[in-house]
């Protein structure tokens, strides 16, 4: 448990450091991740993805677009459809900043059997279903 925590905190403190790089918020670094894989969202999608108000997903959408990784798409057909795009130079800054720890990954992946690649890829998935079960959507006084 405590090598866990371990390696959520470093991995917290990477993406720090890749939004300070960026120079946007953790936050908004949050959202343009979620968007690298799912782009397209819907503004509400992206706010239940990341648990965030509507109002405070408008103020990351507004960051994003302010520094060109990301964009608004109005549905033409109904102008209060909004949805959220990863721009190209959002897909970009992904690619830079995450490559090299995804090649260094890979290799390590590399040095594990097929036995024990099965092993991690059920704790990742088990682990990832945990976290997403226990992330709070409400004060601890409200428990």
């Amino acid at each position: 448990l405590r090598l866990s925590q371990k390696a959520n905190t470093e991995a917290i403190v990477f993406q720090k450091g890749v939004a300070d790089t960026l120079g946007i918020h953790i936050t908004d670094l949050k959202a343009l991740l979620v968007l690298a894989y799912e782009s397209p969202l819907s503004a509400g999608s992206l706010g239940e993805r990341l648990k965030l108000t509507p109002g405070a997903v408008t103020g990351v959408v507004g960051r994003l677009e302010k520094v060109g990784l990301a964009q608004r798409i109005v549905d033409p057909k109904d102008r209060r459809k909004v949805s959220i795009k990863l721009d190209e130079k959002g897909s970009q800054q992904v690619k830079i900043m995450y490559d090299k720890i995804g090649k260094a990954t890979t290799e390590l992946l590399t040095t594990y059997s097929e036995e024990e690649l099965i092993v991690l890829i059920s704790y990742f998935e088990k682990s990832l279903a945990l976290t997403q079960d226990h992330t709070f959507t409400r004060t601890m006084e409200e428990s």
